[in-house]
């Protein structure tokens, strides 16, 4: 008898879903979906109460809500640039937050994980693969590349050590790849 492949399961991170706004995830997910994948959604915060796609509804994905979590986990030492700008409770909460991510995706059996917005989902993403031996990926966008959150030297550290712990990147044109990978050559960006 034959053997087949078992099926892909991926796990996104995301700050807020659903957003109306980021109606680009909502259909990335149902082509994950389409192609097979069992998809499911850590969530690090809920979302506002605002208009949701009537797509949504097609979306098998299962979403756990994490915005209830605190934490008084110690962050490593090598993680400052991760934490630049945040206070003792927000690191905390990250880190609870990954820490139930990484638990979570072990149950489900996820070895990838996968955040949009080069922020705190992909810190979150960045914590809970390491702790569960597994990879991460982002997607980058526009805000996450070219915008100032803390100081240009924190924001670079930053982006150095997401960039280079991360499985790939992914961005939306040629000049956004450039640009990350001017902070870290890997891991690769593909645009």
């Amino acid at each position: 008898m034959p053997q087949t492949p078992e099926t892909p399961k991926i796990a996104y991170v995301l700050k807020r879903f659903p957003r109306f706004s980021e109606t680009f995830i909502l259909n990335e997910l149902l082509a994950h979906e389409a192609a097979g994948a069992e998809v499911h959604v850590f969530s690090l915060r809920r979302p506002p109460d605002e208009p949701r796609h009537a797509r949504l509804a097609d979306l098998k994905a299962q979403v756990t809500y994490l915005d209830g979590l605190k934490g008084a986990q110690c962050a490593d030492p090598g993680d400052s640039a991760l934490f630049s700008g945040k206070t003792d409770a927000q690191r905390a909460r990250l880190l609870a937050q990954a820490n139930a991510i990484a638990e979570a995706a072990r149950g489900l059996r996820v070895t990838h994980l996968h955040a949009h917005f080069g922020s705190d989902a992909t810190t979150a993403a960045l914590l809970a693969a390491r702790k569960m031996c597994g990879t991460f990926s982002y997607t980058a966008h526009a805000r996450d590349i070219w915008h100032t959150c803390v100081s240009p030297q924190a924001d670079a550290a930053m982006r150095r050590a997401k960039l280079a712990a991360a499985a790939f990147v992914v961005t939306v044109s040629d000049s956004n790849a450039r640009h990350l990978r001017s902070f870290a050559p890997k891991p690769p960006v593909v645009s």
